[in-house]
């Protein structure tokens, strides 16, 4: 290979990601039918040892080369240059992805920027969105195990009550007050509600089959709150995305809400 054309190639190679030993190295190697001994690829090449073996090591871990028997070979350029390919794509859709992810964050941020200055509020001062379901009980248990008042739970059949039973044991016994208002028609809603108000829990059934909200409001001024769009027994129920507030309005709004239905719900017996 005349060295211009070899200089032509070695240029295109670190195009791909080729340091200049692993272009020289490769390049001489492909005029090597019978490959080459390990022990003077550094001398053929006319690189340091150390770092001949460096690049042999490497380019063999990246399937670029085979060494057998001390014999160093090629793997051909159709081979070698699809490996380079698959790689380079795999790298491409990190940083796609990297970037996706820097622009969505970066989007959400400036767009909370954006509207401040138009609209005059911050959209995250009214309402934070929770990822799933999941998500909302974690942040359920956080306000109650801060509670400092009061408790107010606005629960269906209430059947997620096990998952944050203890934090509302703790929450009482630092003589926080604990209301849950339910759904109670069947026997296990109703063995559950005993159960809370055994545990200390002032309970009520309130008198609609079912009802939209959920939610739990904590000291009146923290809330999580859900809306359904379907009942959640149906064979494919649908909520809207869960949601964190402090908005003096919006926890108003629940607020009103619990207490009047409060007044209308009957005592457990």
């Amino acid at each position: 290979m005349e060295p211009r054309v070899k200089d032509e190639y070695c240029t295109l190679l670190k195009s791909l990601g080729f340091s200049d030993y692993d272009a020289l190295i490769y390049l001489t190697l492909i005029e090597k039918p019978e490959g080459e001994n390990l022990e003077k690829i550094a001398e053929l090449c006319r690189i340091p040892p150390i770092e001949s073996q460096k690049t042999i090591n490497k380019l063999f871990s990246e399937g670029l080369i085979e060494i057998t028997s001390n014999i160093v070979t090629a793997v051909s350029p159709a081979q070698a240059l699809n490996k380079v390919y698959q790689k380079l794509e795999k790298e491409l859709r990190a940083t796609i992805d990297s970037f996706r992810s820097t622009i969505f964050s970066l989007q959400e941020s400036l767009e909370s920027v954006y509207w401040q200055q138009r609209l005059g509020i911050s959209p995250e001062e009214i309402i934070e969105p929770l990822k799933d379901l999941n998500s909302m009980e974690l942040q359920t248990i956080k306000i109650i195990s801060n509670a400092e008042k009061c408790v107010m739970i606005f629960a269906g059949s209430f059947d997620w009550c096990e998952k944050i039973r203890g934090e509302l044991i703790k929450t009482l016994n630092r003589g926080v007050s604990v209301r849950v208002m339910m759904r109670t028609t069947t026997p296990d809603s109703i063995k559950r509600a005993k159960g809370l108000i055994k545990d200390g829990v002032q309970v009520k059934s309130y008198k609609e089959n079912w009802y939209p909200t959920r939610g739990t409001l904590a000291d009146g001024n923290k809330l999580v709150f859900l809306i359904w769009a379907t009942e959640k027994d149906v064979k494919k129920p649908i909520h809207f995305r869960p949601h964190y507030t402090m908005n003096p309005g919006l926890i108003t709004i629940f607020s009103d809400a619990f207490e009047r239905k409060w007044s209308e719900a009957r005592s457990i017996d």
